[in-house]
């Protein structure tokens, strides 16, 4: 009896061990991502949709687009541009499903180069960064330094830093991405700017790309919403220029 009293006054007073803390990455994730709309409105969102006026600065000059786009980041998306002076009628459409891709413009349907599929598969990637929820994956390894940088490692993707402001909110994202042409490095910058919200999910409106120190590509959005599975699933399949789904062979 006496033993038995020892230990219960033992355990009364002993500390017990200190609960596990989460790490500084851990903090930086989960207040970007309350910062973003939250974990449910996010889990709610795996595809997005907008549509924006956007600005490529190509080696002759810039090139003002138009456009609409749907993704399911990081690998699934469809999107359509055209030039602002010409309409629609010089529009082209991009699709991403997976390990494949096509360009398409009128009733014309191509397998997308390798090289050129390979870089919208890097920057499709950081749509997928950009919506947080999915850096809390098993696969994905996080870390941070004393400035509040937060650096993503995944096995099968270039290696991210995550910069924030003092709100929390994602505020740009430096990478790596494969150029288009060769396969070789860019060394790519997105600054994030503005907000624009729906389903309670709070998205950049500007999205800015620099691309080895240069300005690259520049997106204004101007509406925003919460797509569906159904909604780009139709999209993927339908044929092109007609818009109607792909009969099957």
């Amino acid at each position: 009896m006496t033993r038995l009293i020892f230990t219960l006054l033992v355990c009364a007073v002993w500390p017990a061990p200190p609960a596990t803390q989460p790490s500084a990455a851990a903090r930086i994730l989960e207040r970007a991502i309350a910062a973003a709309g939250g974990t449910q409105a996010l889990d709610a969102a795996p595809v997005l949709k907008w549509s924006a006026k956007a600005t490529i600065h190509t080696a002759p000059g810039p090139l003002d687009i138009e456009g609409r786009w749907l993704i399911e980041p990081p690998d699934r998306a469809v999107v359509a541009t055209w030039e602002s002076d010409k309409g629609e009628s010089s529009v082209r459409r991009m699709l991403l499903d997976g390990a494949q891709g096509w360009m398409e413009r009128g009733p014309e349907r191509t397998p997308m180069p390798a090289t050129i599929l390979a870089n919208e598969r890097d920057q499709f990637y950081l749509y997928s960064v950009m919506r947080l929820v999915p850096l809390r994956d098993r696969e994905i390894e996080l870390s941070a330094d004393d400035a509040g940088t937060l650096l993503i490692r995944h096995p099968k993707r270039p290696d991210v830093e995550a910069f924030f402001d003092e709100t929390g909110r994602l505020a740009r994202l430096r990478t790596s991405v494969s150029h288009p042409g060769n396969n070789s490095d860019i060394v790519q910058e997105m600054i994030l700017e503005g907000t624009i919200s729906a389903g309670g999910v709070h998205w950049p409106r500007t999205i800015r790309i620099v691309q080895d120190g240069k300005p690259f590509f520049e997106m204004q959005l101007i509406d925003f919403s919460v797509g569906s599975h159904e909604e780009l699933r139709k999209a993927l399949s339908a044929s092109p220029s007609s818009g109607a789904p792909r009969q099957a062979s």
